[in-house]
């Protein structure tokens, strides 16, 4: 099983990104977090035992960049994704961030989880 962190502070958005994994049939293991600081919790409670990493940029307290430096320097491994409604962040230069997806564009970011799933481990 594939566990993936979410950290996105819009709800709607996260039940969007549950409903497309369910309907993916992927077998993976779905954790929430509202803001960083409950992501970083999260991160810890599971000792960073997470294949990937699905934060949204624009969030309260720390933008998401800012966040998966941090996840990536405790665990190199994990699969940091970068989401935004704003597609000219796609430019956004980090050497942490392993994928850039649109918001709009959650299909996207379903077929790229079904094509990596497998090999993350």
């Amino acid at each position: 099983m594939t566990n993936i962190l979410l950290v996105e502070d819009n709800l709607g958005f996260r039940e969007l990104i549950r409903e497309h994994l369910v309907e993916s049939n992927l077998k993976v293991r779905l954790i929430e977090a509202n803001n960083p600081i409950e992501g970083l919790q999260l991160l810890t409670k599971h000792k960073y035992n997470f294949e990937f990493i699905i934060c949204d940029f624009f969030l309260p307290i720390q933008n998401g960049t800012d966040f998966l430096d941090i996840a990536k320097s405790h665990n190199k491994s994990i699969k940091c994704l970068l989401i935004s409604a704003d597609e000219y962040l796609k430019n956004k230069s980090s050497p942490n961030i392993d994928k850039f997806f649109v918001k709009s564009d959650v299909e996207s970011l379903i077929k790229y989880l079904q094509s990596n799933c497998l090999t993350a481990f």
